[in-house]
């Protein structure tokens, strides 16, 4: 293909030999950038999956060793990011943490998981306007998650002026899970302050 488009180029218009040698080059350094992309894609998504095996196992150590070589060829690798941000979070390394999570994220913007390891980590930082906003994309992306409701509903309850919409959170959690009697008090407490 490469030769048949120089051959062309050359045939039909008055161009310089090296024009077709630089068009060469460029089309086959992009030929081989993609390659090498959907290699190393490929490597993450393998390491990445032996990676969820030693983790379903109990080897936390072995699936740490495999999610971090698989974010250190692919970064943006959705479940290894994620993963390994988990195992970060675990250990109380919050900040390595989020990047990884917001890494994960950049490929798989609607990764429910991702958005509620985010979630958690703002909320551990205080930060519950931020918070709110990732548990927010988890329920928009799993409308069903009643851990994410409960937290959307907790977070939005710290911020002035959004008890109204607190309130609403919790109420969808309680619908999926009426026996949660933590709910039942917050959502106690803030209805008598919305009154």
């Amino acid at each position: 293909m490469i030769l048949h488009a120089c051959s062309t180029l050359i045939a039909n218009a008055p161009l310089p030999a090296h024009a077709c040698t630089r068009f060469s080059r460029v089309y086959a350094t992009r030929i081989t950038s993609h390659y090498m992309y959907d290699q190393t894609r490929v490597k993450a998504v393998a390491l990445s999956k032996e990676g969820e095996k030693l983790k379903a196992a109990g080897d936390m150590a072995g699936a740490e060793a495999k999610f971090k070589a698989a974010v250190e060829s692919y970064p943006t690798h959705p479940y290894a990011a994620a993963w390994y941000g988990e195992i970060l979070y675990n250990k109380g390394q919050l900040d390595e943490a989020k990047v990884h999570f917001e890494n994960s994220i950049k490929s798989a913007p609607y990764f429910p998981d991702a958005h509620y390891f985010l979630g958690d980590v703002y909320r551990q930082q205080n930060n519950p306007a931020k918070s709110a906003e990732h548990y927010g994309r988890v329920v928009n992306a799993s409308p069903r998650d009643q851990d994410a409701w409960f937290m959307l509903g907790s977070m939005l309850s710290q911020i002035p002026g959004k008890e109204a919409e607190a309130v609403d959170a919790l109420v969808k959690h309680l619908r999926i899970n009426p026996g949660d009697n933590e709910a039942k008090e917050m959502h106690k407490k803030l209805s008598k302050q919305l009154k």
